[in-house]
């Protein structure tokens, strides 16, 4: 501090050099009482103050005070300028003094006091000061410890001396007890941050407590907990906010209510319109409102960890937790039921049936909402139902209750929704029946037991997914992709470029049996996504470059060809600078089929191509999507020709051959490919698996059938 700059370890070195054996050892004797001082008072150690980087030094501090007669006199003649000059403090340092004088009464003045007078009780130093005046000054401003005695928080360990990882969600739980509104509001935005999926994402294992208390906020308590629901008292005469009658009000059914929240609340239950409207009972779900607006938080924290597979078995033992998913599943209010459906379908393959409290304290809720969801005529209940049904078949332990509960009337209907026309459900109710038939013996008898159940099944084998037609792939998505040919970026082939030149193989047919090529390997899963990505990008590319062109033909601009390069105005085309290029072609390619290697390809192209002719007319102005003829297609195949069907690429090779005129483009919406100058000569209609087969089979169809071929036959001979 006295040149205000720092000084190397040399210069250090050469000062200590420099000082007389007695001063260093002045200097050493006043340093270690100064240690020893703040040890016995303080139980501190000593850390010397630095100012700009600078050490201040203490010794010499104390001893220029001392030699002007002490902290009393000092302060009096307020001779700290003084001082501060001697330290190197000019004036251009602004209050260069008041530092100096600050540091001396946090470091030295009390040491000094000690020195000089003894050792004075706090207690008697301040009551001197008190009685000196207000003006007065005192021997230490304060007697705390002037040295920060803050010790780092020794990480936590477990018996094995390991530390403890764990975070700590103490603080939350504290916020949610405490029923303040800011706290509680906090909190709960935090549960929400923390619930999502990341590295920062809750665990319930690590604060088992927490789901309980938030589902507390609702109003749902564990039945052998009387604190809590005390504690849930107290909140409710705070806040007001009368959870009880909000769940009244949900549609829950009444004996479900008097389970999980007791037999007092049958009293509040309404069934009457009339009443509902003189009693007040909300009977709408209104986000404005604060409880409905803390359930649907709580919900959504609860679906948001039930994703994450270490948090499943920590919620699914938390009776609490599980009772209130239970009321929001068994509501009237969607955003509730949706979000309680999700969780307990994701949470369905730890859940043990044999539960105590899923047993006695809610007589088995689950399998009455599943029953429920699986005879809904709601979409989503149905397909969680079945997704829980199949966890809980999956369950180890579960095989008994799950097989005296199931009976005939749920097996049938579960059939009955295989056959529905629509390719989630299908899914769904199919992975339901495998998981049902890996239960055992018992299981699969109630299953063969169903009529007709295995035909059906047996009849399913060769459904393929186009056959639902564009209704049943609603909510999926058939993913086409066209494999790009060329080089990495590395000079190495491109992996699909073996599948161009197999297929260039397969064109020339003499070629390819002397070079003896051998079919390309399959294409991996990130391939794939690959060449999906890049069509993609190419019919985006291509929707906006059809709005381009039909923004400009409105303005009158020049519109530029898909064939000539469209390069930005106003460009230099020697420049530096690239221009946006356009060399897609507006049509996607297809490739004609080459001559078939085998009989049996001949013979589908053949069919395929017979179809074509009876069933498609070319005409220019026309289009037809090309995934409804290829439906068509497939359909008649199946049931007329009892053949099956080729693929789409050949589908589409085949047309391209009969008609070269026909173009295969993206329409105007972007979703879906059209066949340009097609036209689809009847309108049709997609029939069911091998139903004509079992139709004519019937004998009361034959009957009927020849009858009017009789009647054909003689209307025929009288016309003649």
């Amino acid at each position: 501090m006295e040149s205000r700059k720092r000084k190397s370890e040399l210069e250090k070195y050469i000062t200590t050099l420099t000082d007389p054996p007695e001063k260093q050892r002045k200097i050493a004797e006043f340093y270690n009482s100064l240690r020893m001082f703040y040890r016995r008072r303080w139980n501190a150690p000593l850390k010397l103050p630095h100012v700009q980087g600078v050490e201040v030094n203490l010794y010499r501090l104390y001893d220029t005070v001392m030699a002007l007669g002490g902290w009393q006199k000092v302060a009096s003649g307020e001779k700290w300028s003084d001082i501060a000059e001697m330290f190197g403090c000019k004036d251009d340092i602004l209050c260069g003094d008041h530092a100096i004088k600050l540091i001396y009464m946090r470091y030295l003045s009390k040491f000094e006091q000690v020195q000089t007078i003894g050792d004075v009780d706090d207690y008697v130093d301040n009551e001197m000061s008190r009685n000196r005046g207000r003006n007065a000054t005192s021997f230490f401003a304060t007697n705390d410890c002037p040295i920060s005695r803050h010790q780092p928080e020794q990480p936590l360990r477990d018996e094995r001396g390991q530390i403890i990882i764990e975070p700590d969600y103490t603080r939350l739980a504290k916020s949610l007890l405490s029923g303040l509104p800011n706290e509680v509001d906090f909190a709960m935005n935090v549960c929400m941050l923390l619930s999502h999926a990341g590295p920062k994402q809750l665990r319930v294992c690590h604060a088992p407590t927490l789901l309980t208390l938030l589902v507390a906020l609702t109003g749902v308590y564990d039945n052998d907990d009387k604190t809590m629901s005390e504690l849930g008292t107290h909140w409710k005469n705070s806040t007001r906010h009368n959870f009880v009658r909000l769940w009244v009000s949900s549609g829950i059914p009444s004996d479900l209510l008097a389970l999980f929240l007791g037999d007092d609340v049958v009293s509040e239950y309404v069934n009457d319109e009339d009443d509902q409207f003189f009693i007040g009972v909300s009977d709408t779900y209104d986000v404005q409102d604060p409880r409905c607006w803390r359930i649907n938080q709580i919900t959504t924290i609860i679906r948001n960890l039930s994703f994450e597979p270490a948090n499943r078995v920590s919620i699914v033992n938390t009776w609490p937790v599980m009772k209130f998913l239970l009321m929001c599943a068994s509501c009237k209010w969607s955003p509730l039921y949706v979000a309680a459906f999700d969780a307990l379908s994701n949470l369905s393959t730890d859940i043990d049936l044999a539960n105590r409290s899923l047993v006695h304290l809610s007589q088995h809720a689950v399998l009455r909402i599943i029953h429920d969801g699986v005879f809904n005529k709601d979409k989503l209940k149905l397909v969680r139902s079945l997704e829980m049904l199949t966890g809980l078949c999956s369950f180890e332990g579960n095989e008994s209750i799950i097989c005296e509960w199931l009976n005939q009337e749920i097996i049938t209907h579960i059939f009955e929704v295989v056959g529905v026309k629509d390719i989630m459900m299908c899914v769904y109710t199919l992975e339901c029946l495998y998981q049902i038939s890996e239960m055992g013996d018992t299981a699969c008898d109630l299953i063969s037991d169903s009529p007709n159940a295995i035909q059906q099944l047996v009849s399913m084998a060769t459904l393929e997914a186009v056959s639902f037609g564009p209704a049943g792939l609603a909510g999926m998505k058939v993913v086409e992709y066209q494999p790009q040919f060329g080089f990495t970026a590395g000079g190495q082939p491109h992996p699909s470029s073996q599948q161009a030149q197999y297929m260039q193989q397969r064109m020339q047919p003499g070629q390819g049996e002397q070079s003896g090529a051998q079919p390309p390997p399959p294409m991996t899963v990130r391939q794939a996504l690959k060449n999906n990505l890049v069509l993609q990008q190419v019919h985006r590319e291509h929707r906006d470059q059809q709005q381009q062109q039909s923004a400009q033909q409105h303005s009158g601009a020049p519109v530029s060809t898909p064939s000539s390069p469209a390069v930005t105005q106003g460009v230099n085309p020697n420049s530096n600078y690239s221009a946006k290029v356009e060399r897609r072609p507006s049509n996607i390619p297809v490739r004609p089929v080459p001559p078939p290697i085998n009989a049996g390809e001949s013979q589908l192209e053949q069919l395929t191509e017979k179809w074509i002719k009876q069933n498609c007319v070319f005409e220019p102005n026309m289009s037809t999507a090309r995934g409804e003829l290829y439906a068509a297609y497939v359909d008649d195949l199946r049931n007329f020709y009892h053949s099956m069907s080729g693929s789409l690429a050949m589908f589409s090779g085949v047309m391209k051959n009969l008609y070269p005129e026909v173009n295969f483009r993206m329409a105007q919406n972007g979703i879906m490919i059209v066949a340009q100058g097609i036209r689809l000569v009847r309108p049709h209609r997609l029939a069911p698996a091998a139903s004509q087969t079992a139709t004519e089979a019937h004998p009361l169809m034959k009957k009927m059938l020849s009858d009017k071929e009789g009647v054909k036959d003689s209307a025929e001979a009288r016309s003649v």
